[in-house]
């Protein structure tokens, strides 16, 4: 979040005699969607009225809207891709920190409700060198509300069902913040569940039965002069529960069981041409699965698993002659206790790194770094990158970037033996993996006209020992799969964009081509579709608003060498805001579409009705 305040400032560069230049490092709120176009990354806002206005419920929803980011619902939650990588490449940030408990590599972004988020950031390209493994593909940066001194409550009720079979589900948040002088202070409630689909036979799930809770503590302490202190605790607790069939014909109740603790602390202050931040936070995520086999227990099964989090670091940003200098460093700490290990799994990592941002011409900024992250199991990665933008207000817009990126196995893929007795077929961690690496070269022109805005973006991307499944071994017991260290694989692609801005009407259309190859096999790479497409309209009247929209996935390569059937989804809305209280109807998956490749698991079409309010305004 600092960093690219500061980016911001760095591109417009300032008059040094000005007293306006000497206040210039000062502790800010999120930034604004104007700064995503004057830094060398480009960067993707929604704020606190974006994700309002779209009326989803947690953040998976939120993101499916951006042009050129994935979102995916698997069979344990929405999953993210960028750059045409796998989720497990997209590094999700929490106010800075990690969160732990990624499912296969990922992390599941329908557990994370935005009751108190304020803004989400997306990063697109190899993003290693300022934030280390997990990012090659990009970044997801995730501010949640501090509170503020002026009393607010707030509060929503969404009650959504699939038409013609049921199956509705609920999603209640309350949440209030206020404060005197310096202090304030937020507390956000969320309830959130769906009755599980049933399949043609109305035996076993489609999708399961799911509930979840929420809870988060904020505090602040914001003096006009002097350091910034803020301390943030979350709690969510999730179940999934649905019915299984085994080959041998059996049925299984199962149950998978989730805990996510996350408590954060962080500490700023700034000079007249500084700023530094130190943070620190700790976060566990506990995971349980049950699954029960009807009148029998040949195949019944109960794992626990739990990751423990540790992270800290501090960042040092000062102006120069030459540019804004940052210098930093992370420190990790993961632990993991588990029923299928004799031991813990540990590692520990210390990561320093070091940015320049510097303008050469008025209208150029180069923004050169490196990160080293030296890691008790897997030694020493370096993660250089280089980015560069030529801009001009009102005219062309040119942004270039080369970066080397990195991604540390999990402690599922090491050390983990994932088991579906329903499915006969069982996946084995591999503790002699070692970590994929990755180069990247990210371009893109926008331009802006008037209320319209062009767009188009290239980048082309090589892994090095890709982790990923092999082909398996199959005996009496079904079919053991282990994860790998495989040969190469190479992403590159094409995004174009669309936007108009004109009065009460905004209307964004997107398109991404996206080629894979796996060296070893001479195969595209597994779930990625060639194309993909967006479009978005949107009328905002002074109490009225309409929104529309539609995406169209192309088919999608299988692991069968097969093709997955293309899709689209097209949902709409009306909303109605007289005065404090936000009214709205819409429908979602209007053309009921269904995915009977198992690729995707998609809700049949719901009808959604939203009742909210906000009293006292945003902050």
């Amino acid at each position: 979040m600092i960093l690219i305040s500061v980016s911001a400032w760095a591109a417009e560069p300032p008059d040094t005699s000005s007293e306006e230049a000497d206040a210039a490092f000062v502790v800010r709120s999120a930034p604004s969607k104007r700064a995503g176009d004057q830094v060398a990354s480009r960067i993707l806002v929604l704020d606190e009225q974006d994700l309002a206005d779209m009326g989803a419920q947690n953040l998976g929803e939120a993101l499916d809207t951006l042009p050129g980011v994935r979102v995916q619902q698997g069979y344990r939650g929405a999953e993210l891709s960028l750059r045409g990588l796998d989720p497990q490449h997209t590094l999700v940030l929490v106010d800075g920190q990690r969160l732990s408990g990624r499912t296969s590599g990922a992390v599941d972004l329908s557990r994370i409700s935005i009751q108190d988020v304020v803004q989400v950031e997306v990063i697109k390209g190899p993003q290693s060198a300022l934030y280390g493994s997990d990012a090659m593909g990009g970044v997801v940066k995730i501010t949640t509300r501090a509170g503020s001194p002026r009393p607010r409550a707030r509060g929503q009720l969404a009650v959504a069902s699939s038409l013609g079979q049921g199956a509705p589900t609920l999603d209640a948040d309350l949440g209030a913040s206020g404060g005197k002088d310096s202090l304030s202070g937020s507390i956000d409630l969320g309830l959130h569940g769906g009755q599980a689909l049933m399949d043609a036979d109305g035996v076993h799930t489609a999708q399961d039965q799911w509930r979840q809770g929420d809870l988060s503590l904020s505090g602040a302490w914001r003096p006009d002069n002097g350091p910034q202190l803020r301390i943030r605790s979350a709690y969510t607790a999730r179940m999934l529960e649905g019915v299984d069939s085994a080959n041998g014909g059996a049925s299984l109740d199962r149950t998978v069981g989730t805990e996510t603790q996350v408590n954060q602390m962080s500490l700023s202050w700034a000079g007249a041409r500084s700023l530094t931040t130190a943070r620190a936070g700790y976060s566990f995520y506990l995971d349980q699965y049950l699954s029960d086999q009807r009148k029998a227990a040949d195949l019944d099964l109960y794992e626990r698993s739990r990751e423990d989090l540790w992270e800290g670091g501090v960042l040092h940003e000062h102006a120069t002659g030459l540019g804004v200098v940052s210098l930093g460093a992370d420190v990790l700490v993961q632990s993991l206790q588990a029923d299928r290990l004799d031991g813990r799994g540990q590692r520990s990592r210390l990561s320093p790194f070091a940015q320049l941002e510097f303008r050469p011409t008025d209208s150029v900024l180069l923004v050169p770094a490196l990160r080293t992250d030296l890691d008790s199991q897997f030694g020493r990665n370096l993660s250089p990158k280089l980015s560069a933008l030529w801009y001009a207000p009102g005219a062309l817009q040119l942004r270039a970037s080369y970066g080397q990126g990195f991604r540390e196995p999990s402690f599922s893929e090491q050390l983990l033996r994932f088991s579906n007795p329903s499915a006969g077929y069982q996946v084995e961690g591999n503790p002699q993996l070692g970590p994929e690496s990755s180069q990247g070269v990210d371009l893109e022109l926008r331009r802006p006209v008037g209320p319209f805005a062009l767009s188009a973006a290239g980048w082309w991307t090589r892994l090095h020992d890709m982790i990923a499944v092999d082909e398996g071994v199959t005996d009496t017991n079904g079919t053991t799969y282990r994860y790998v260290n495989v040969d190469q694989a190479r992403t590159r692609g094409v995004e174009l964009g669309f936007s108009v801005n004109d009065g009460p009407w905004a209307l964004e259309l997107d398109y991404v081509y996206t080629q894979s190859l796996d060296f070893a096999s001479g195969k595209p790479l597994v779930g990625r579709a060639p194309h993909v497409g967006n479009g978005s309209l949107m009328w905002s009247g002074t109490v009225l608003q309409a929104r529309t929209q539609i995406s169209c996935v192309g088919a999608r390569p299988m692991s069968d060498g097969a093709a997955g059937v293309p899709y689209a989804l097209w949902d709409a809305q009306v909303g109605w805001t007289p005065g404090p209280v936000d009214l709205r109807v819409g429908v979602e998956n209007l053309l009921n579409t269904q995915d009977s490749t198992d690729l995707v698991a998609l809700r049949p079409r719901e009808l959604v009705f939203t009742v909210g309010g906000d009293w006292g305004g945003k902050g």
